[in-house]
């Protein structure tokens, strides 16, 4: 209900904008025949796709956002399928022995915390954490029997909400991802109009600028897009593992062209023999042996208070640009020699970017190229 009101807030707010200068558009009949209607792509390089189904794709830069979108009224309501905030995957690796190791992917923008078995909570970075080099591998001699994640949910809140995982099956080797709230996953609402050419436009509470988008009549890449929705809908959206390398590179590959190695637990593809060369130097895209980490269950979200936690004085990752010499660097290949300047030139992994914001009227010169 909450979320719902909200997004009429939006809706009243844009309303005005709308009413005042031009006026508004929305499809007859039944749901379905609406949906059909209006389905189509709205915007170039960034804009949203609406499908015939009721569901939609936000895109921009490098930013592919799906959901489910519904009539209200004379308006849309959007709501973007929600990420988990934690994730686990877990493998079991031979040659670890009685050793873990996991990569934490996600968790250097935000206050959050781990905790292995009866261990003290460890903040997973330092605060203002800068000068990123990642991948970042974390290296037990044992393997935990559980591994609890906290975040702060409100930089005021002096709890943290908390989420476990029971370790039953032994799994040694793992990777952690944070998923922080961004704002291309808030939901958000949309009017229809016809502008002086008589096209269809659509305008968005949050993205698109004044003018909003306008609807693509004759789209060539139309067939690519539907094959970005069904790839998210066939893999990402029920995703339970992910395909992972010795250096935490990730993939989507067909495993029918994969050989299960039972020894080593890993896929192997030996089709590409001549490649060496460009993997050694480009070691995170090599595809050539993969193994198959499982999606984990966690329990439910509890909330913690920090007078209940005994916490570490030592995060697990440290990264400072004033401190170059005792910040994290991935230890699992022998990287070129860098300069503390060039050092400092490393950024954090890529943050997906949003189309426009509303505030924006310059559409097309700020636009950004869609990533398929």
């Amino acid at each position: 209900m909450m979320i719902k009101t909200s997004l009429m807030v939006c809706v009243m707010m844009m309303g005005i904008s709308v009413s005042a200068q031009r006026k508004g558009y929305l499809p007859q009949g039944e749901n379905q025949e609406r949906y059909k209607e209006i389905s189509g792509r709205y915007g170039s390089n960034d804009g949203i796709c609406l499908f015939e189904d009721g569901t939609f794709m936000l895109y921009g830069y490098a930013t592919a956002v799906f959901g489910h979108y519904g009539f209200e009224k004379d308006y849309l309501l959007f709501y973007t399928d929600k990420q988990d905030l934690f994730e686990i995957y877990a493998h079991q690796d031979p040659s670890l022995g009685a050793g873990t190791k996991m990569a934490f992917v996600g968790f250097e923008d935000g206050n959050t915390y781990v905790k292995f078995d009866k261990d003290s909570v460890q903040q997973v970075f330092n605060d203002d954490a800068n000068c990123f080099s990642s991948p970042f591998v974390y290296e037990k001699n044992t393997f935990p029997r559980s591994i609890s994640l906290y975040a702060a949910e409100n930089s005021q809140d002096d709890s943290l909400a908390s989420w476990n995982y029971q370790n039953d099956k032994g799994f040694n080797n793992f990777v952690l991802v944070h998923n922080k709230a961004r704002r291309e996953y808030e939901d958000f609402s949309g009017a229809l109009y016809k502008n002086e050419d008589n096209q269809l436009v659509i305008q968005l509470s949050n993205y698109g600028g004044e003018d909003g988008y306008k609807k693509q009549e004759s789209d060539q890449e139309w067939n690519d897009i539907m094959m970005m929705k069904n790839e998210y809908l066939t893999s990402f959206k029920s995703r339970d593992f992910m395909l992972v390398n010795k250096h935490y590179g990730t993939f989507e590959r067909d495993l029918s062209t994969y050989r299960l190695d039972k020894f080593t637990n890993q896929y192997m593809r030996q089709d590409d023999p001549d490649n060496d060369a460009y993997y050694e130097d480009n070691v995170y895209q090599d595809d050539r042996i993969l193994s198959q980490f499982l999606k984990q269950n966690l329990m439910d979200r509890v909330m913690k208070g920090r007078e209940e936690l005994v916490f570490s004085d030592s995060t697990i990752f440290f990264s400072s640009c004033t401190e170059i010499e005792k910040s994290y660097r991935y230890k699992g290949k022998v990287l070129k020699k860098v300069d503390d300047e060039e050092m400092k030139e490393v950024v954090a992994p890529l943050i997906m970017t949003l189309p426009v914001e509303q505030t924006n009227t310059g559409n097309e010169k700020n636009s950004k190229k869609i990533h398929k």
